[in-house]
């Protein structure tokens, strides 16, 4: 939603320009050359758009004061912040918030989901039970589910929208076959983890990754099996660890969490190699 937000406002300008500050290899740029480049921008009034993702949460004391100073004298300059968060201690938060226009983009709920589906598929109609598969798929992620409504129009042509059609032509996702993972570990299917395993590898899945939610996993396994307070997570983390917990005893998850603190400090200090470690420890589960 906020890429195409920022779309259509680009629209009006004849560039644009998108810094990203969000990742390590974030644009090097000091923020007095970035106050320059604004300021000779002010020179052609409401022809370039600067885009800077992440910058409020990402650029130093110094940066953040630099343009504090500048943005108040720069009339003609048309920027917008794209933060996932916001401090509102920073004086350029709060004088952001008085002079600027904002806009707060949440994750749709599901409700909201299904109706933003049937919306963009226009006309066509979608079966009973096709947009819960989609959204099983792809959860809220409206970006994958543009994607594939548009291959599923493409597709049938006019006619209705299936089940069948759903899971005929969209893959799952990432994170979806992520969790199939985890979730597999949880409820101890053995087989299925290891093949789940071997898949997200053969897709160039990050094992360090793949790690990290293992220990996640078992994390919050242990917490319910011991106080069962997950009140502060999501309804339907609550529900499935839950569900997941009744396969295991305290003394196992302690066990197993011991484990992987073991793999972890083995493959970090180069006794050990990850994808190798991992694959043991699911076929011993």
């Amino acid at each position: 939603m906020i890429r195409k937000k920022i779309d259509e406002l680009a629209k009006s300008f004849s560039e644009t320009k998108k810094l990203d500050f969000t990742d390590q290899t974030r644009e090097i740029l000091e923020l007095r050359s970035l106050s320059d480049v604004l300021s000779q921008q002010s020179l052609f009034a409401a022809k370039t758009l600067f885009v800077l993702r992440g910058f409020l949460k990402n650029a130093s004391k110094k940066e953040l004061d630099n343009l504090f100073a500048f943005l108040p004298e720069a009339k003609d300059v048309n920027i917008i912040f794209w933060e996932e968060k916001i401090d509102l201690r920073l004086k350029i938060v709060k004088w952001l918030l008085k002079n600027a226009e904002g806009q707060e983009f949440k994750m749709l709920r599901k409700p909201e989901v299904e109706k933003w589906i049937t919306s963009l598929a226009d006309s066509q109609i979608f079966s009973s039970g096709a947009v819960e598969e989609l959204i099983r798929l792809h959860g809220s992620n409206l970006w994958a589910l543009e994607n594939e409504i548009k291959k599923l129009v493409a597709y049938t042509n006019g006619r209705e929208i299936t089940v069948e059609d759903v899971k005929k032509l969209c893959l799952p996702s990432a994170e979806e076959n992520i969790f199939n993972f985890t979730d597999a570990v949880a409820v101890r299917n053995k087989n299925m983890a290891v093949k789940l395993f071997s898949n997200l590898l053969s897709q160039q899945q990050d094992p360090w990754y793949l790690f990290a939610m293992l220990v996640r996993q078992f994390r919050l396994l242990i917490s319910m099996k011991s106080s069962g307070n997950l009140s502060k997570l999501h309804p339907f983390v609550v529900q499935t660890t839950r569900r997941q917990a009744r396969y295991w005893e305290l003394d196992e998850l302690k066990k197993i969490y011991r484990q992987l603190f073991n793999i972890d400090v083995a493959c970090k200090t180069g006794k050990g190699d990850l994808e190798t470690e991992l694959s043991l420890f699911l076929v011993v589960l």
